[in-house]
């Protein structure tokens, strides 16, 4: 340890019994003990913050490749597409009216109860960001008019 041996290490520990005393020593050596374990501890809180600094930094990087792929995957399945002639229709409203009533990912404009074999009472379906209550009871209403 240090390049001390024994014999070092015996006159150390004398010439401090000499200067601090009997009384003191003990306390001497707590304090240094506990002066070790702080070192210690604190260096294995650097070591683990190193570890997950590493840890984050290749989660970055394996989320900016993911991100890229994606993009360039987009670009890929998008570069066809007549950004011009997409924005004319839904600015006109004809996005949707090209020979599909409904198509598949659109949301229904409104549900009868004609279905159900009631009057042609129209309930509107709410969209996600509709109350929950209102669509609740729009359920509510189709479903004692099938029974």
């Amino acid at each position: 340890m240090f390049g001390i041996g024994l014999q070092e290490l015996f006159i150390i520990l004398v010439i401090a019994l000499l200067i601090l005393g009997p009384d003191k020593l003990p306390d001497l050596a707590r304090a240094i003990g506990k002066g070790i374990g702080e070192f210690r501890r604190a260096t294995n809180e650097l070591k683990d913050s190193i570890n997950s600094d590493d840890e984050l930094r290749e989660l970055k990087n394996n989320l900016s490749r993911a991100k890229d792929e994606m993009t360039t995957m987009i670009r890929e399945e998008t570069k066809d597409i007549d950004v011009d002639a997409v924005s004319r229709s839904l600015a006109e409203g004809t996005f949707f009216k090209d020979g599909e009533e409904n198509p598949e990912g659109a949301p229904p404009e409104s549900v009868t109860t004609a279905d159900a074999g009631e009057s042609e009472e129209p309930v509107a379906v709410e969209s996600e960001a509709g109350s929950l209550e209102e669509s609740s009871a729009a359920d509510d209403k189709i479903v004692k008019n099938l029974s």
